[in-house]
């Protein structure tokens, strides 16, 4: 099992995070290089991207572009940087540069320096004809991918924050961290920004206390404090991004054998879905969620009858959500049932997903359904099913008029 860096964009926000994969490659040897890849998901990410690249670019370049980075960012989280690359160059709009800088970052962590650079200048080229927040998102991402290849200054300049100062950057899009700070030094910097009320500080803020929490779990008297500094900055958060860092916090507590933790903290996730009124559609995805984390944690049997429990909503008040939100919701319970290694489960609903994105009569939808759906079952490690790949290239050609 390896550890590797993943950046998580967010509106205006970039972050780090460090975590597990199980894909093996290389790190620092030769070229970058793709890792091996099923055939059989090779197809379907392929299939995730023409349907992507379907959409024409007018007037649908942004949810073109959108779906085809989705499936680039797919390929890095399975060590392909090399088809990630190939999927970037056909982006028509400013994320082609954001990816770029993912691409830079994900390169940089895998000691590839030479080919971050290159892929940084690639991310840098014509940001001066893009808006000012997206270029602040891509400027932010290349500032941490920067700051991996050891250049402080260079990450600094990129968000306004000056290396002597060490304050706030004018971009508000980027928190860094200075790596050689002590532990007190990194908390009291958070904390510095834990007033603040921009949403994105906030929010990151959150998500870089739990990777100091991942970094310095087996501390119990740091856990504590940077549990108290979680529970302090998600205040002014929506009750789905609590139930978001709960389980992610459950996931650290599993990754260091602690299933006490972990149990207490999805424990804790679920009281937050129980005690408060949901769309449905929201209540399902979030149940689907905290199924696998029960799973995880220790308690399959919980883990199970939840997810089940979820199924069976779902299939008897389908109608009560919106055509156009059901597959998402439906690869939800897809990926939970795969994470619990009820393959045969996750077909079934798989098939029902690529149905149900099939339900409006627009292809716009019909595409997005699709890539995200195909992709979902790359990520999920689904094995070869020749009826879901017979089907989902029936809907690739049937994409056209209207859009």
């Amino acid at each position: 099992m390896r550890k590797k860096s993943v950046l998580i964009c967010l509106t205006g926000l970039a972050l780090l995070f460090t975590i597990a994969c199980d894909t093996k490659t290389s790190v620092g040897a030769g070229e970058l290089k793709d890792a091996l890849l099923k055939p059989h998901h090779a197809d379907w990410l392929d299939l995730a991207y023409e349907a992507a690249a379907a959409l024409p670019l007018d007037p649908h370049v942004k949810d073109r572009s959108q779906a085809q980075a989705t499936v680039a960012q797919a390929c890095l989280t399975l060590n392909l940087p090399i088809r990630a690359q190939q999927y970037i160059e056909g982006i028509a709009d400013w994320r082609k540069y954001l990816c770029y800088a993912e691409l830079a970052l994900y390169a940089a962590e895998q000691k590839h320096n030479k080919e971050a650079e290159r892929y940084l200048s690639l991310a840098a080229s014509n940001l001066n004809e893009t808006e000012e927040w997206r270029r602040d998102e891509v400027q932010a991402m290349m500032a941490v991918t920067w700051q991996a290849l050891g250049q402080e200054a260079k990450a600094k300049a990129l968000t306004g924050q000056s290396t002597e100062s060490g304050g706030e950057a004018s971009n508000s899009a980027v928190i860094l961290l200075d790596p050689e700070a002590s532990f007190e030094e990194q908390v009291k910097k958070l904390k510095t920004f834990s007033d603040s009320g921009d949403f994105a500080v906030q929010t990151a803020v959150l998500a870089l206390y739990v990777q100091l929490l991942a970094d310095h779990f087996s501390d119990v008297e740091r856990r504590s404090v940077l549990v108290e500094g979680i529970k302090a900055s998600w205040e002014k958060q929506p009750i789905p991004q609590r139930i978001d860092t709960l389980i992610r916090m459950s996931q650290i507590a599993v990754s260091h054998n602690c299933l006490d933790v972990a149990l207490e903290w999805i424990g804790d996730g679920q009281a937050y879905l129980d005690n408060r009124q949901w769309p449905l559609e929201y209540q399902l995805a979030l149940a689907s969620q905290l199924a696998v984390g029960w799973f995880r944690a220790g308690d399959p049997e919980r883990g199970h009858s939840l997810l089940k429990e979820t199924d069976h909503l779902y299939q008897s008040r389908e109608q009560e959500i919106v055509d156009i939100d059901r597959a998402g919701v439906l690869r939800s319970i897809a990926e939970a049932y795969q994470s619990q290694g009820r393959t045969e489960q996750a077909i079934a609903v798989y098939q029902q997903a690529l149905e149900a994105g099939m339900v409006n009569p627009n292809s716009r939808p019909r595409a997005e359904d699709l890539t995200a759906t195909c992709v979902s079952m790359v990520l999920s490690q689904m094995p070869p099913n020749e009826t879901l790949t017979a089907r989902m290239m029936e809907i690739v050609k049937g994409l056209g008029n209207p859009w």
